[in-house]
C-alpha cells in the first residue's frame, strides 16, 4: 500500500480483538513515533506502556472518576472498566514541560503538535501492520491520581492520551470527506 493509501485506510479502533501483538512491534511504533519532527529538536514527548497490577488501578480510578460525576450501574462501572482493560496494548502519551513553563507558551504549542505528529505515525506504521490505535483524552489524563500511581511528575510531565492499540474486532468504515476545495485555497 503507498502512503497516500495508508493515510486514507487507516481507521481509529474502537473495539479490540484479544489477540496479542507480535514480539517488537510495539518498540517498532514508537520508534516511528519519535521520528516525528519536533521545533528545536526538543523531542518532548514521553511514552509509557501501563500492563498489569498498574493497568488495572487505572481501571479503577475511571471508574471512580466517571461515579463522581454522576451515578453508575454496575453495568456501567462493568463498561467503563472494560474500556480500559479491553485492548491488549495501554500506552500513556504524554509531553515533558518546558524549563520555566507556565500555563501557555509557543514552546508547549510546537510540543504538543510534535507529539500529534508522533502519534499519528504511530497510528500509521501499526496500521500498515493491520494494528489499531486509539487516541483517547478525558478525566483519566487529568487526574493527579493518575500521575501518582505512575510515578510521574506532574510538575514536570503532562499525560495528553491514553493510546489504545490492537487488532481490530470491527475495522470502522472509511467515512466521506468533504470536498478538498472546502478546505484549501490559493491567493496571489
Amino acid at each position: 500500500m503507498n502512503a497516500l493509501e495508508l493515510i486514507k485506510s487507516r481507521r481509529t479502533v474502537q473495539s479490540f480483538s484479544d489477540k496479542k501483538l507480535p514480539d517488537g512491534i510495539l518498540r517498532s511504533a514508537i520508534d516511528a513515533a519519535i521520528h516525528a519532527p519536533n521545533h528545536h529538536l526538543t523531542w518532548p514527548w514521553f511514552f509509557i506502556q501501563v500492563a498489569g497490577a498498574r493497568r488495572q488501578k487505572l481501571a479503577d480510578l475511571h471508574v471512580k472518576l466517571k461515579a463522581a460525576k454522576s451515578p453508575m450501574t454496575d453495568v456501567a462501572q462493568a463498561a467503563a472498566r472494560a474500556k480500559i482493560l479491553e485492548s491488549p496494548t495501554m500506552i500513556l502519551a504524554g509531553l515533558k514541560k518546558p524549563a520555566g513553563d507556565k500555563i501557555y507558551s509557543d514552546q508547549t504549542r510546537e510540543d504538543y503538535a510534535s507529539l500529534a505528529c508522533a502519534i499519528q505515525n504511530m497510528a500509521l506504521f501499526l496500521w500498515s501492520e493491520n494494528v489499531g490505535l486509539k487516541w483517547s483524552t478525558g478525566g483519566l489524563v487529568r487526574s493527579p491520581e493518575t500521575y501518582s500511581l505512575l510515578d510521574i511528575s506532574i510538575e514536570t510531565h503532562e499525560i495528553a492520551g491514553v493510546l489504545f492499540i490492537g487488532y481490530p474486532k470491527v475495522t470502522p468504515r472509511i467515512a466521506e470527506r468533504p470536498p478538498l476545495d472546502q478546505f484549501f485555497r490559493t491567493v496571489e
